[in-house]
C-alpha cells in the first residue's frame, strides 16, 4: 500500500509544480515589453564601463584594507 501512496504524492507534487511554473512563465511574459529600451544607452556604455572598472579597483582596495585590519585586530 505504500507504493500507490508515494505514486499519488509524486503525481500531485508534479502537477502542482507544473501549475507554479506555468504561472511564473505567464507572469514573466508581460514584463519585458513594458520597458522599451531607447537607443541612447549604446554610446554611454563606455562611461558605464569606466565607472565599473574604477569602482572595482576601489572595492578591491577596500577589501584589502579591511582584511588587513581584521587580521591585525585578530592577531592582537
Amino acid at each position: 500500500m505504500k507504493t500507490p501512496l508515494s505514486a499519488d504524492a509524486g503525481s500531485t507534487g508534479s502537477s502542482s509544480a507544473r501549475a507554479i511554473s506555468s504561472d511564473s512563465r505567464a507572469a514573466a511574459r508581460p514584463l519585458p515589453p513594458a520597458k522599451p529600451y531607447p537607443v541612447e544607452p549604446i554610446p554611454s556604455v563606455h562611461s558605464n564601463n569606466e565607472w565599473k572598472l574604477s569602482s572595482t579597483y576601489v572595492c578591491d582596495a577596500l577589501t584589502v584594507l579591511l582584511t588587513a585590519g581584521l587580521r591585525a585586530g585578530g592577531s592582537v
